[in-house]
């Protein structure tokens, strides 16, 4: 019978990590559109990056985690690229501001 520690580490010698390429190139951030510019952030992402970053490295209905939510680009550009998001901030306001922003936007 295996023991706890020896049955860990088969375990562990199965799983093989996701394959995917990374981005090995510059993105040319575009201009914000009025989807991203209704209210103000000082930190905001530039939309097209964030997009970029979640389709390498997601598939479609993964969940996309962002801890520093901020002006709720990663939400937004997870929904459009259909994933889950799963975002936080500190900033009770900026939290405001994301819940406000992805439950009124029905077009994504």
């Amino acid at each position: 019978m295996m023991k706890t520690r020896e049955l860990a580490r088969a375990k562990i010698g199965k799983i093989t990590p996701p394959a995917f390429e990374h981005i090995n190139r510059q993105i040319p951030p575009e201009p914000h559109t009025a989807m991203y510019v209704w209210h103000k952030y000082w930190s905001r992402k530039t939309w097209n990056v964030v997009s970029e970053h979640i389709n390498a490295y997601t598939k479609p209905h993964q969940i996309v985690f962002d801890p520093f939510a901020g002006s709720g680009v990663v939400a937004i550009e997870a929904a459009r690229s259909k994933r889950r998001a799963i975002v936080c901030d500190l900033n009770l306001v900026a939290s405001d501001v994301d819940l406000q922003h992805i439950c009124t936007r029905e077009s994504l």
